[in-house]
């Protein structure tokens, strides 16, 4: 859902969205697809110009990276977003 959102350009709804999610991923262990959430909600954020969850979602990323072996695309996409602040 938070994708569709994110699509239609209803970044708000999307945000939240995302946010749930993560506390759903994080409850369930599933690293990956938090990740995954972090990402959208930082692609969501720039959006609409939210520099502090922009901010707190790479910190939560690092901390991901640091403790979990993170696929290689999260890793590229990470590093991307991180190029165009």
């Amino acid at each position: 859902m938070a994708r569709a959102y994110q699509n239609a350009k209803q970044y708000t709804k999307s945000r939240r969205t995302y946010l749930t999610s993560i506390r759903s991923f994080v409850e369930s262990k599933d690293k990956v697809s938090e990740a995954i959430a972090y990402l959208r909600l930082i692609e969501v954020s720039k959006a609409i110009g939210d520099k502090k969850t922009i901010a707190r979602s790479f910190t939560q990323l690092d901390t991901l990276a640091e403790s979990e072996d993170l696929p290689e695309r999260i890793i590229t996409w990470k590093n991307e977003l991180q190029l165009t602040k």
